[in-house]
């Protein structure tokens, strides 16, 4: 769960909507907004609520509120000096930590009473009865662009992606017998790509990795073409079945698939201790209610890195690509599994839910997550979740 923290500044004795009033209308726009985004985001948000000491100076701990808050919410209606001295502290934060920052005037308030240097600045206009769902609207979307932003330096170090790295995609290769006559090199309307399997998450990868960083040399494989040594970041699409390369490093995992037969799914076979367990996608009235996804990191040498997207479906293995990449929720996610993990070797199991054709990308949690393998010494995977 990604936790941000809100400030709001504004006079105690308003003029133009009393301060009970106010606190309870800003209480009641972030339950709203916590009531959408905790499920669907993984963002909570809390309001400190000043909670000042008596025996230190005001405003002193005022701007360490400021410094620890993300989401700053500013009320000018009075033309209070104070909350004029911390907006403008905290515009000054926002443009150097990403910190969002949003403005609030009544209604009966002329713009023009709020300053010139403020023009152009987007502010909400609201009263009485429209605060609510006029504030939990700004502060939702807020809260989603302040994770976005703040996710890529996330993404960045997971990934450890720098100016010009190189990074190859192995994908599985659709069995010969199973092509379409335009994965013949021969054909007149020849097409590379009809021989490569989970080609959505293939391209999934690969546009979100050049949304972060546009000078990266991505250079994408099926698993029998790919004749290089580990010299550069693997990134291992699909399970084993089609994927000759990602056969190789279920070698070493704790978890594996296992051949299912013609027309079933490949179970997950996942060993601890003594126990084995077998997960498959849920099916009812022939609609697939979960998949399973796996996604792996390990260490080659001492500075490459192999990332396994797999699954027991295709949308299992989208939802594996998405889990770390999507601007949703990769911040929350890397940040939740490195709480665990740090920057050891791991494995990750957990459930994808389809969505209109594609996946909701995962939100990861103790509760959610089916398994969690850290490599420990001698590189020997021992079960954390």
């Amino acid at each position: 769960m990604r936790r941000l923290s809100v400030f709001f500044g504004y006079q105690f004795n308003g003029t133009r909507i009393g301060r009970i009033d106010r606190e309870s209308a800003y209480t009641e726009a972030l339950d709203n907004v916590n009531s959408e985004l905790e499920s669907t985001n993984g963002i909570s948000l809390s309001w400190d609520y000043w909670g000042l000491a008596n025996n230190e100076y005001i405003g002193d701990q005022i701007l360490s509120l400021l410094d620890r808050s993300d989401i700053l919410i500013f009320d000018l209606s009075e033309n209070n000096l104070n909350v004029f001295i911390e907006l403008g502290y905290s515009m000054a934060l926002s443009r150097a930590r990403n910190k969002k920052v949003l403005i609030v005037v009544h209604e009966n308030v002329e713009i023009s009473q709020i300053g010139s240097d403020l023009s152009g600045k987007f502010v909400l206009r609201v009263n009485e009865s429209n605060i609510i769902p006029k504030l939990s609207k700004q502060i939702r979307d807020a809260a989603k662009e302040y994770c976005a932003n703040n996710s890529i330096g996330f993404v960045r170090d997971f990934w450890g992606i720098t100016e010009g790295k190189q990074f190859h995609i192995i994908c599985p290769e659709i069995p010969v017998e199973l092509r379409t006559q335009f994965a013949n090199s021969e054909e007149t309307n020849y097409l590379r790509y009809s021989k490569f399997a989970d080609i959505d998450s293939l391209i999934y990868v690969k546009t979100h990795l050049y949304s972060v960083d546009s000078t990266l040399v991505i250079t994408d494989y099926t698993s029998e073409e790919y004749n290089h040594s580990v010299n550069e970041a693997q990134i291992v699409v699909g399970g084993p079945a089609w994927n000759r390369i990602a056969r190789e490093y279920q070698k070493i995992l704790p978890v594996k698939f296992e051949d299912g037969g013609d027309g079933c799914d490949d179970p997950l076979v996942v060993k601890y201790g003594d126990n084995v367990d077998k997960l498959i996608p849920v099916v009812e009235n022939n609609q697939l209610i979960h998949d399973i996804s796996c996604f792996a990191r390990l260490s080659v040498g001492s500075k490459k890195k192999v990332y396994l997207v797999s699954g027991c479906r295709t949308l299992g293995v989208l939802g594996s690509a998405t889990v770390f990449l999507s601007s949703e929720c990769a911040g929350n996610n890397i940040e939740w599994l490195s709480s665990i993990v740090g920057d050891s070797d791991f494995v990750v199991v957990f459930r994808t839910q389809p969505f209109y054709g594609t996946v909701s990308p995962a939100i990861l949690s103790r509760e959610n997550v089916e398994f969690l393998f850290v490599a420990g010494q001698h590189n020997v995977f021992e079960k954390a979740l």
